[in-house]
């Protein structure tokens, strides 16, 4: 499980970054094991590999397992709020090879995983995990549950000491109904807790983008439609920005992007035409600019800038797995021979 400190080496052909404005390129980084997840860091990335490791911009940070999954555990995951670190993690297991959630949980010094019961995340019920977040210094996982009316509800778990305990989901905006089924794809935590996805409506059928929010997770949650002209809309991704967040998704099979104020006004994006399939990734940068990242399953566009000033490139790979942007931005992608983390230098 050990990251050497050429994690932070290039190696690798150099791709140019297409535009008026920016110099940049596209650069390989050398890493010990294959990359799944980022998170800024300070100043730098916190880099989650096979193993599983972690490597931040000081090098190696320490991981233990203490439960069989959790040592075959590839990362989904990864959040930091000053010197904490809260990850997820996956693997397959069981009869029917169903997915097999591990929580990790403590500082830039060592994480370690919480052994949980079977139930807590797994079992009759259970849907799929999303994301670990920071909401403040409250760790949560974001993902779905079985709804008791219709579907999954968008759930939440809490950490109360050292169990994760899922918040009851009925009642509220982040329960399903019989005619709009809800779903998670991304969250951001941080001052107030972001948790972007979807709405099926079933009658009639069309599907809308949403993002659930709360100032605490374990008190009263709104949500925001984010608008659009295309019969399937979905948000994938979102990122915190300076002056609130970027949201990500696919309206039809084209990216769409939105940003939201602190006081949750929504404004679309204006973005380049860009094929967009069920991988988008986002990441907010200084200057109010950002990273959009889009894979339609052939290729990986890259998008960095604002509204007016996009610079666009063509990354290797099918799909986006991750992206980060610290004190540059980051994007994993995934090709036919495996995953590799690019930085814009």
């Amino acid at each position: 499980m050990h990251v050497s400190r050429r994690t932070l080496l290039l190696a690798g052909a150099a791709l140019p970054l297409a535009g008026c404005s920016t110099s940049g390129q596209w650069q390989a980084v050398t890493l010990d094991a294959a990359p799944t997840a980022l998170a800024p860091l300070g100043t730098g990335l916190l880099i989650g590999t096979a193993g599983p490791a972690l490597a931040g911009p000081a090098g190696a940070i320490a991981v233990t397992t203490s439960t069989p999954y959790g040592n075959e555990a590839n990362w989904v995951s990864l959040a930091s709020h000053g010197e904490r670190i809260v990850g997820l993690g996956t693997t397959h297991g069981g009869a029917h090879a169903n997915n097999r959630w591990t929580t990790f949980t403590g500082t830039t010094t060592a994480v370690t995983d919480l052994d949980q019961p079977f139930d807590v995340f797994h079992g009759w019920g259970a849907g799929q995990l999303v994301a670990a977040v920071l909401s403040g210094d409250q760790p949560v996982i974001v993902g779905s549950w079985q709804s008791p009316i219709a579907g999954n509800d968008v759930a939440v778990w809490l950490l109360d000491g050292s169990r994760w305990t899922r918040r009851d989901s009925a009642g509220t905006p982040l329960a399903s109904t019989t005619t709009s089924l809800v779903q998670a794809a991304a969250a951001e935590g941080g001052t107030r807790l972001m948790v972007a996805g979807q709405a099926i409506e079933l009658s009639p059928l069309r599907t809308r983008a949403m993002v659930w929010t709360t100032l605490d997770p374990r008190g009263d949650w709104a949500y925001v439609e984010l608008p659009s002209t295309a019969t399937t809309t979905s948000a994938q991704a979102i990122a915190t920005m300076a002056d609130g967040w970027l949201v990500a998704g696919r309206a039809d099979d084209q990216l769409i992007a939105w940003t939201i104020t602190a006081d949750l006004n929504i404004t679309p994006v204006e973005v380049p035409q860009t094929p967009a399939g069920d991988s988008v990734q986002v990441a907010g940068g200084p200057d109010r600019r950002a990273l959009i990242v889009a894979a339609d399953g052939a290729r990986v566009r890259a998008l960095v800038g604002h509204t007016g000033s996009w610079q666009s490139s063509t990354l290797p790979g099918t799909s986006v797995v991750a992206a980060a942007w610290s004190d540059a931005p980051a994007v994993i992608t995934r090709a036919e021979q495996g995953t590799t983390l690019y930085r814009l230098r």
